[in-house]
């Protein structure tokens, strides 16, 4: 059993025998492929072929396909070089259990010093949604308008049933809150002590932010609706999920989400049913409102997002991989639009990109978040919080400007060094 050695029994139809797998599936296969390779590759180390065959040589091999996406993932978070080298992001990355994207994002978040608040987001999104304890939908959907704020952010929720919770077991009443607002005690309770895990691995690596002065590290104040955290925190996801973003365009009743997926005209998504953005209304105009997300499944016929939040096109524009304009055209990841910034605003983002890019590798660089500049993050949110940059005529593109542009003098984006030769 669970508090001491014993038999556990379980019982199943006879019927359900034949559809029993005959051992379970080997871990490997389970994960995320790009933890997978960028382990093998921090473990082995060697080029692409020498981590292809070292997968596909194993007793539980991956199948080629999902080797290679699990590379261009990796490439598109620059925790690869285009060549297939580690970059020291992808080292720093690689250090932290998780997904790549959530590690990335908390690495993020700790240059942004929110990183309390990111990792209860961290927390559930390597375990599992706490909103899942009741049976019915309706009472599910009850339980977290609870929690929902109006912030447009699925990851704000679980930031706010997470405070909520701290505060009853405070007050001895963490289990009967469960109960009553439909969440798992389990996942709760598991989550508390990664947030704890979390924010101590980041201390470790100079983390400096206020929130971490004293007290239980796993325990995190409220994000206030408009403070400077809200945004940060929605910088620090954009900053982690890139590419992951959907953008908004106007409908007949709601918004169509669309994401550049590669292809041609990119793939339309929808949120999944439980989203506090599945009802969301449509934007003022096409291209001001985002949605950033770490994961997109395929339900049938649609590609569904499990946890989005919204943000505005000024938090894509600065903290997009690559950006590229040509006189009132701009690029930026797989994205094509016209806009109407002038060269002036044009070259203050280009400088606070480079400044942002580069000092975020010179801090993960140097094993220090906080060489990460306090002035830079003021910057950052003085731009990020200003009225969405004005995109029209948007469009998805086939591949990313980074790749179809290498080496372009016009092209502002940073270049990941292989791990080596940054040391």
């Amino acid at each position: 059993g669970r508090v001491q050695p014993g038999l556990a029994v379980h019982l199943f139809p006879s019927y359900e025998l034949d559809n029993l797998a005959e051992f379970p599936t080997p871990h490997m296969l389970s994960s995320s492929m790009e933890e997978v390779v960028l382990q093998a590759k921090v473990i082995h180390g060697g080029n692409y072929q020498a981590i292809s065959n070292l997968l596909h040589t194993s007793m539980a091999a991956p199948s080629r396909a999902a080797v290679e996406n699990g590379v261009d993932a990796l490439v598109g978070m620059n925790c690869l070089t285009l060549r297939g080298e580690l970059t020291v992001l992808g080292r720093a990355v690689a250090a932290i259990p998780v997904q790549p994207m959530v590690a990335k994002m908390l690495l993020a978040a700790g240059v942004l010093r929110v990183v309390k608040p990111c990792a209860v987001v961290a927390a559930f999104l390597s375990l599992k949604s706490p909103f899942l304890q009741t049976v019915g939908q309706g009472d599910r959907d009850a339980s977290k308008k609870f929690f929902d704020e109006g912030l447009a952010s699925d990851h704000f929720m679980m930031i706010k049933a997470y405070t909520e919770w701290r505060k009853a077991v405070a007050r001895g009443e963490g289990e009967a809150f469960c109960d009553t607002k439909g969440l798992s005690l389990e996942t709760m309770e598991m989550a508390y002590m990664m947030v704890s895990q979390f924010v101590n691995f980041m201390i470790e690596a100079g983390y400096d932010g206020s929130d971490v002065d004293g007290g239980d590290h796993g325990e995190v104040q409220p994000v206030k609706a408009g403070s400077r955290v809200d945004a940060m925190v929605r910088a620090a996801l954009v900053m982690g999920f890139q590419p992951q973003v959907a953008a908004l365009y106007q409908g007949n009743v709601k918004p169509y989400w669309y994401y550049a997926d590669g292809s041609r005209d990119g793939a339309e998504v929808s949120p999944f049913l439980g989203s506090c953005n599945k009802d969301y209304p449509n934007p003022r105009k096409d291209g001001d409102e985002w949605m950033v997300f770490s994961d997109v499944m395929k339900m049938g016929r649609f590609n569904s997002i499990m946890d989005s939040t919204l943000v505005s096109s000024s938090y894509i524009i600065l903290l997009v991989n690559a950006l590229m304009t040509s006189g009132n055209e701009i690029r930026f990841g797989r994205w094509w639009a016209r806009t109407s910034s002038s060269k002036t605003i044009s070259k203050m983002i280009r400088l606070l990109r480079t400044d942002v890019q580069e000092q975020f590798a010179k801090a993960l660089g140097g094993r220090n978040l906080a060489e990460f500049p306090k002035a830079l993050c003021d910057d950052i949110y003085d731009f990020i919080t200003q009225p969405p940059l004005e995109l029209t005529e948007l469009a998805p593109c086939p591949a990313d400007i980074a790749e179809e542009c290498i080496g372009h003098e016009d092209l502002n984006t940073y270049l990941w060094q292989c791990d080596d030769c940054e040391t």
